[in-house]
């Protein structure tokens, strides 16, 4: 297990430990196991991997998908874990994202204008972000 004071890598998944936040096989998920949406519950085979890849930046891989219980297509960013600049910038991507999916439109957070988290899972050393 790899542990700074932000996250926490282990078999199971990433923690982001100030977020309280978990990305692990089955989705995102707060520490204490309770899930934050149903929405965010995603894991690999609830994607259909097309062999397109859309490109890569400086942090992923991106790959594209069908998100099967939607039947739309979908960006994976494909995210090592083990780079501690990629994990605060995994963390800063999802906990912005996360704000925008589960608070309602009139509370001020909502801006139509961010690409929509539909989850991400831990998968052999990668955090799966599916947009």
């Amino acid at each position: 297990m790899e542990t700074s004071i932000f996250s926490e890598i282990g078999k199971d998944g990433l923690r982001f430990l100030r977020e309280d936040i978990h990305v692990g096989p089955e989705g995102i998920t707060t520490i204490s196991g309770d899930h934050i949406s149903s929405l965010l519950r995603v894991n690999k085979d609830s994607l259909n991997l097309m062999s397109k890849f859309l490109g890569k930046g400086a942090s992923c891989v991106v790959q594209e998908a069908i998100y099967v219980p939607e039947n739309i297509n979908v960006a994976i960013k494909n995210i090592n874990i083990y780079d501690r600049d990629k994990r605060h910038q995994i963390m800063n991507d999802i906990r912005i994202l996360l704000k925008n999916s589960i608070i309602d439109e009139n509370s001020g957070y909502f801006c139509e204008f961010l690409v929509k988290l539909y989850g991400a899972y831990f998968d052999q050393g990668s955090v799966k972000v599916i947009l």
